[in-house]
């Protein structure tokens, strides 16, 4: 009897102690917007994917002034899907690896030449399309700060794993009389450019995030920059009657170095939904280029925008995330107009070896 009584509170703890694991594992893949750390807890594997589709016809000069449309006469579309998987190596440690595939597609103003008897449309089209560099990305937190407040460091790489080489453009030409070459005809120029570039790139960030059980303010910043400049081809053509040759060189370009920032706030309304919004300002800055035959420094480029939006939680394993991004200021970029739509996926596979 006593023999039985032992095994029926033993089996009795064991499922005590099941049941305060998957109440822990519940709470903490479940856990609310602003009180969320800024890493991942021990044993979580988050999946996330992005759908940005982004749109701009306006223009930033040089000098930041906004060109609309019928100034600049340049269109800019994109529709990129971003990937990220992540792991918590510890509460206060984890290493994540993203990539993108982008396809993105801008059209330059179109021109004419005119004379007496014949004329020439010329059309320009740059379409970008092909996965980017694998970003590898290890962020540590500090757990010794006041509950309210969390601060962590993050440091990895951008490798190319596939080359970032232009493909070959695709130029057609259009007689409307074929019998005459040198009729009026319409140029198509068709450039195949990659997302990304054939060097390692190095990441340095910080982040801060201050939690309440209703509201969280969060700031945070990286810089990446390339660790060497890259060998990059060009592509070079000459057109004989109807028929486009090419030929290509080899130049060494360095790429810019890029600073994100980013200051945010979120309200949770319910448990499951949290108003979102924030200030996201991106830079480009130093580089070079030798495609001209001499070196050329790289122009600055900027884009600041605001972007309300919001999170749920669908289910225990499942949150999905809307963002609007608006336009306020910039330099030699676009007025990109966005929407970001995304999933996170999260589970703690190795159960009994964590919890």
């Amino acid at each position: 009897m006593n023999r039985f009584i032992h095994i029926l509170l033993i089996l009795f703890g064991y499922f005590i102690g099941l049941s305060a694991q998957s109440e822990e594992i519940y709470y903490r893949l479940s856990e609310p917007t602003v009180v969320r750390p800024l890493t991942l807890y021990r044993g979580q594997l988050q999946f996330n994917t992005l759908l940005h589709h982004q749109t701009g016809n306006s223009l930033y000069d040089r000098e930041g002034s906004k060109l609309p449309f019928n100034e600049s006469a340049r269109n800019y579309l994109a529709n990129n899907f971003h990937f990220e998987l992540g792991y918590g190596i510890m509460d206060f440690l984890d290493l994540t690896a993203s990539i993108a595939l982008y396809n993105e597609i801008e059209t330059l103003p179109t021109y004419y030449i005119l004379n007496m008897e014949t004329g020439g449309e010329y059309n320009t089209l740059y379409h970008t399309k092909g996965l980017d560099n694998l970003d590898l990305l290890i962020r540590i937190r500090q757990p010794f700060l006041p509950t309210g407040l969390d601060f962590a460091l993050s440091g990895g790489f951008s490798f190319p794993i596939f080359s970032q080489d232009p493909q070959q453009p695709e130029h057609t030409i259009h007689l409307y009389d074929p019998t005459d070459p040198g009729g009026s005809f319409t140029l198509n120029y068709l450039y195949r450019p990659r997302p990304d570039y054939n060097t390692i790139f190095y990441t340095a960030g910080g982040e801060v995030k201050y939690r309440d059980e209703k509201y969280s303010l969060y700031l945070g910043g990286s810089w990446q920059a390339p660790v060497r400049e890259e060998a990059t081809t060009i592509w070079n053509h000459r057109l004989y009657g109807d028929q486009f040759l090419y030929r290509t060189e080899t130049a060494q370009r360095m790429p810019a170095g890029t600073l994100q920032l980013e200051a945010m706030t979120a309200i949770q309304f319910y448990p499951w939904f949290a108003c979102i919004g924030s200030f996201r300002h991106h830079s480009e800055s130093g580089g070079w280029s030798e495609e001209t035959g001499s070196r050329i420094s790289l122009p600055g480029v900027a884009l600041g925008s605001i972007s309300p939006g919001f999170e749920i939680q669908v289910t225990t394993h499942i949150r999905f995330l809307q963002f609007f991004d608006i336009p306020l200021y910039g330099k030699e970029n676009y007025a990109v107009f966005s929407i970001r739509s995304g999933l996170s996926i999260n589970v703690v596979p190795l159960k009994g070896f964590y919890y």
